[in-house]
């Protein structure tokens, strides 16, 4: 998922949820003396005017205890500093990732 944000300040995002999950957390995958990561982070500024990209290697949502299946789309809630919130639509990937066209 690609953040961008259209606006003149900084956007913070400060967490996410979804029934789907018993917790979402925002994690920051990194490498580290050839060694990768996973860390919680407690935000994640989108920039004026820029994006932040969360993908596989970086920045993604990490859900504990998942109750949803392959080829479902459950509901994701975006909460910001702001105290503005976002509801998504996700879709759901097997370990494969995607379906490849």
């Amino acid at each position: 998922m690609v953040l961008k944000n259209t606006g003149d300040g900084d956007a913070v995002l400060i967490g996410a949820s979804s029934p789907d999950c018993s917790s979402l957390m925002l994690h920051k995958s990194q490498d580290s003396s050839g060694m990768s990561m996973m860390m919680d982070v407690q935000s994640v500024t989108v920039p004026a005017g820029g994006s932040v990209t969360f993908a596989s290697g970086g920045y993604h949502l990490m859900c504990m205890n998942p109750k949803m299946h392959a080829e479902e789309r459950v509901p994701v809630t975006l909460d910001f500093q702001d105290k503005a919130n976002i509801l998504l639509i996700v879709p759901v990937y097997g370990p494969s990732g995607p379906p490849q066209p």
